[in-house]
């Protein structure tokens, strides 16, 4: 989540959507930026109860292919865990402090298992991502996509009368360039497109 008051903006920040390359390039760019609380990836609903002035503001956030988000998800938690049991000493503290990543790194078995259980066990793992976007029956006014994240933030940076940055460093992103469909049975290809079957109808996914 960013907000800025100069640009009157705000950045609704849906978790695994490219969301961290976004807000650090928008933190560049906006030297007012702000967040509101420690939760970066409040929904609208919940930035606006905090802080209604802001229903005024431009709103925007990122979406993403719901079979591509899973997966990405799982193999952020599989570095997190590689990284610990080198000895890393953030990676280990983020682990040993959050119940959602250790039970990720350590208790599913793998990622068929982690789609399977993963939804019931943790609201994230389920919500869909058009609800983190919306409030009270409006939604924010423009949302980009992860897979033409670099013309979209352009688009947001022509809006707010910004010049775009020569170059966009993609942030944690894995290094391995797999297609996600490689990963997926079909069950467990069937159990992605139910638990998020509102993003597939609403913002025109396919697997």
């Amino acid at each position: 989540m960013l907000i800025s008051d100069s640009r009157r903006a705000l950045f609704v920040h849906v978790q695994k959507t490219g969301g961290v390359t976004v807000q650090s390039v928008l933190e560049q760019a906006l030297p007012d930026g702000r967040k509101l609380g420690s939760n970066r990836h409040a929904t609208l609903a919940q930035i606006l109860r905090k802080e209604p002035g802001l229903a005024d503001y431009w709103s925007f956030g990122f979406v993403r292919n719901p079979w591509a988000r899973m997966v990405s998800w799982y193999d952020m938690v599989v570095r997190f865990r590689a990284a610990a049991e080198r000895g890393s000493p953030g990676e280990t503290g983020q682990l040993l402090g959050n119940a959602y990543l250790r039970k990720v790194a350590y208790g599913y078995s793998s990622f068929e298992e982690f789609v399977m259980c993963g939804p019931d066990e943790f609201p994230r793992l389920r919500t869909p991502q058009v609800d983190y976007l919306r409030a009270d029956g409006r939604q924010v006014d423009f949302i980009g996509r992860t897979e033409s994240l670099a013309d979209d933030l352009r688009h947001v940076f022509d809006h707010l009368g910004l010049p775009f940055p020569d170059d966009v460093p993609q942030k944690n992103a894995s290094k391995e360039k797999v297609d996600y469909r490689e990963r997926y049975t079909p069950v467990s290809r069937e159990r992605v497109a139910r638990v998020f079957q509102r993003d597939v109808d609403e913002l025109g996914y396919e697997f």
